[in-house]
């Protein structure tokens, strides 16, 4: 809560409403609700948004940049927005709809289309990229080209991309595409 004890030596809380910055240099630039802990954590906005882990006090450098119900506790862990998102891996990334970025350096998009585990998606182990997009994923290789359209032969209906044998299946889509003069 902006000006009383419980605020840190240097803590920033620039507006909003119930907002505290207990941390050493954190920030909250407004919203309500949201809580740094960790040294040098910021929060940008949005309601009940916490950057750093729960009243360790040690340094996390842990960012939300807004969003609600989202909690950023691992050291560097970032969350830029949405809801439900927690990243507490060390240098992880969380962002959509209840996203969980639960291991170190893992990346986690989710858009909470999943039917279970209530739509949360989890992250697979430390350094990976988990994504769920119901509407398929794209990724631009320049001049209008992309990929989606092979990703998707691939890995339609597909419940788990990290198996042997989905990896090799992609490795052979960017060698057929090399094969045939196309840049990949």
């Amino acid at each position: 809560i902006a000006g009383t004890k419980t605020d840190a030596s240097f803590a920033t809380v620039a507006g909003g409403r119930q907002n505290e910055a207990q941390a050493l240099y954190s920030t909250i630039g407004g919203g309500s609700g949201n809580r740094v802990y960790g040294p040098y954590g910021t929060v940008g906005g949005g309601g009940n948004n916490q950057a750093g882990p729960d009243n360790n006090f040690t340094v996390s450098y842990a960012t939300v940049g807004g969003g609600e119900n989202n909690e950023a506790t691992g050291l560097h862990a970032t969350i830029p927005g949405g809801e439900d998102n927690i990243a507490d891996g060390n240098r992880s990334f969380a962002a959509g709809w209840k996203a969980h970025a639960k291991h170190n350096k893992s990346f986690v998009w989710n858009d909470g289309s999943l039917s279970s585990n209530n739509g949360v998606l989890t992250s697979r182990g430390t350094g990976t990229m988990t994504i769920r997009a119901n509407g398929g994923v794209y990724f631009s290789v320049g001049g209008g080209r992309s990929l989606g359209r092979d990703l998707q032969k691939i890995c339609y209906h597909r419940q788990d991309f990290g198996s042997s044998a989905d990896r090799y299946q992609l490795r052979g889509v960017f060698e057929r595409r090399r094969a045939m003069g196309q840049r990949v």
